[in-house]
């Protein structure tokens, strides 16, 4: 099986060796993206059809504007942006995943605006605390319990998802989408500005349960500090 944010992973090792290989996938990625601009958590193929999971694990899309603006900047092929890819159609989720054989909608977009679809699902859903919710997992798909009752939140993919608009904000200028520039390097500000707030002592927390318990910090049971919070804050934030 592929998995959606796996092998997207693995494109930001192969770009330099194999950059065919990583515009084939991101691609092949699109095209296992739902038009409400979610997309399949795994997937594989059995007599000609597909078979896999849709979920509302929280990261998985972010992933393919990542890897997009990665591949252009290392690349310059800006071509891949124009790329016409169909959506996937099933029938809306009402709770955490489902195992399913989607259907190929009518509905085709380029490339450019599959990942712009991925960024604005990812920002439409955000919670109380202003942080994006975790859905059915967020990178550690161990946390599948931790936003079960659709309430927690991932400072994960909130960290994930300001690195997403700082990127991809470059790919819109190159795309002559001066809105689409504003609109994420705004929300890039935004995202960098609440991080700061949310630092507690010595540490940025993990993640925050249906009920508001906060997950990698001191007196947490458990989890009391996570390095990928640490780690994607600098990123995010460097010097700042």
């Amino acid at each position: 099986a592929y998995g959606y944010r796996d092998q997207l992973q693995d494109c930001l090792c192969l770009v330099y060796s194999r950059p065919d290989v990583v515009r084939t996938h991101i691609i092949r990625c699109a095209y296992h993206q739902s038009w409400e601009g979610d997309v399949m958590h795994w997937w594989f193929f059995k007599n000609g059809k597909i078979y896999g999971i849709r979920s509302k694990c929280s990261d998985d899309l972010l992933f393919l504007p990542l890897v997009t603006a990665d591949y252009i900047r290392k690349t310059g092929d800006t071509g891949l942006l124009n790329v016409p890819v169909r959506y996937l159609t099933s029938h809306p989720l009402e709770k955490g995943e489902r195992f399913e054989t989607p259907a190929r909608a009518d509905l085709k977009e380029c490339v450019y605006l599959h990942c712009m679809r991925a960024i604005s699902r990812a920002i439409s859903l955000t919670g109380q605390q202003g942080l994006c919710l975790m859905g059915s997992c967020d990178w550690n798909d161990g946390f599948s319990a931790v936003g079960a009752g659709g309430k927690g939140e991932s400072v994960f993919t909130t960290l994930l998802l300001g690195l997403v608009c700082r990127e991809f904000s470059s790919i819109c200028r190159l795309y002559g989408d001066t809105e689409g520039e504003k609109h994420l390097l705004q929300k890039h500000e935004e995202i960098k500005e609440k991080i700061k707030s949310i630092f507690t002592v010595d540490r940025f927390p993990r993640a925050t349960f249906d009920d508001g318990t906060v997950m990698g910090v001191e007196d947490a049971l458990e989890c009391k500090i996570d390095i990928l919070s640490q780690c994607f804050a600098a990123i995010l934030l460097g010097k700042t």
